[in-house]
């Protein structure tokens, strides 16, 4: 199938800190990129109808490339890249697998750093299923049959178990990176050009920065990293406080058409009365799992009791801090970020 293709009227095509793309772009030239800021398009790509855009050219300092591209309905990033293109990533979409992309590459050594520590190690669990164990590595606080912290012993027992040509993936909590890259340092490994690091939900590392100041240190470690090395990744992309941002190469992801979502709004006095009745109601509708967020325990803890159902069929993710409070419940996910 003939390759879908995109007139830019733009005498040069330029990408972060100057580095000029391997072709000239004249006017009214035909562009038909086969990689995106390092990423190789999949030929089932094209065939599918994605769609590059346009680039649009900033200047500040920098020549920096921002590109826009859309994909057809419903197509994952898996099913346009080999790999995470480098820079800010805004896929505007969520369950794109940017994340499981980027793990299962053969491509390239990763460093992934995501939220929570639950996250990672779920991520790292199904790695592990798919590729078998020890393709995927956890680095963060005790989790699951984790029972202690990991040491430069474990870090190092990794990656000699690997075989030549065998890719390295390491799952990290925010907090951990620090202690990640100190390991390898002292292995002699220069994680800053072996390693493509990979900083998702984004937007979510800013937001808890305000309380969580160690999260600071990963946008430090991020601009340490080769330029075509590194990514932050979100579907709800907020504004960078950091102007080192500025003059990174940016992606947007589109679909042809943006998923809509039905949401009602429920207007109440009493929240948890409102809350009770619409899960009642829900109940009796689907056999879904139905999620509430409700930042008070005691609130939780008040809308559980009134339901008619069985109290192990409820699970509450906190922190360790209320672990404590939640003791009734047996399925309880720790949430705790370190």
């Amino acid at each position: 199938m003939k390759k879908h293709k995109t007139y830019i009227n733009k005498p040069t095509h330029s990408i972060v800190y100057g580095h000029e793309v391997s072709v000239d772009l004249s006017p009214d030239i035909s562009f038909e990129p086969s990689t995106v800021n390092d990423a190789e398009l999949k030929s089932e790509a094209y065939n599918s109808g994605v769609r590059f855009i346009k680039p649009i050219m900033k200047e500040d300092g920098y020549v920096v490339s921002d590109l826009i591209m859309t994909f057809p309905q419903g197509l994952r990033m898996g099913d346009v890249f080999d790999r995470i293109p480098y820079g800010i990533v805004n896929k505007t979409i969520t369950g794109l697998g940017a994340t499981t992309l980027e793990i299962m590459s053969i491509k390239r050594n990763s460093i992934i750093v995501v939220p929570t520590k639950t996250l990672a190690y779920s991520k790292v669990k199904k790695a592990n299923q798919e590729n078998g164990d020890g393709y995927a590595m956890y680095i963060g606080s005790p989790i699951g049959e984790i029972k202690s912290t990991i040491t430069i012993n474990n870090v190092t027992s990794y990656i000699a178990n690997k075989h030549i040509g065998d890719v390295q993936k390491f799952i990290v909590v925010a907090d951990s990176l620090p202690m990640l890259i100190n390991y390898l340092e002292k292995l002699k490994i220069d994680a800053y050009s072996d390693y493509f690091l990979m900083v998702d939900e984004i937007d979510t590392l800013q937001s808890d920065s305000s309380y969580r100041p160690r999260l600071e240190a990963v946008i430090d470690h991020y601009f340490k990293f080769d330029f075509d090395k590194r990514a932050v990744v979100s579907a709800t992309m907020i504004p960078f406080s950091n102007p080192k941002f500025e003059k990174e190469s940016s992606l947007r992801i589109e679909w042809e058409q943006q998923p809509k979502r039905e949401i009602k709004v429920r207007c109440a006095n009493y929240i948890e009365d409102a809350a009770i009745n619409e899960i009642n109601f829900l109940l009796e509708s689907t056999s879904d799992k139905i999620i509430v967020a409700y930042n008070s325990l005691d609130g939780i803890f008040n809308i559980i009791e009134q339901l008619d159902i069985d109290k192990k069929q409820c699970g509450v993710l906190c922190s360790n801090r209320s672990a404590e409070k939640v003791e009734l419940y047996k399925d309880i996910e720790d949430e705790e970020k370190a």
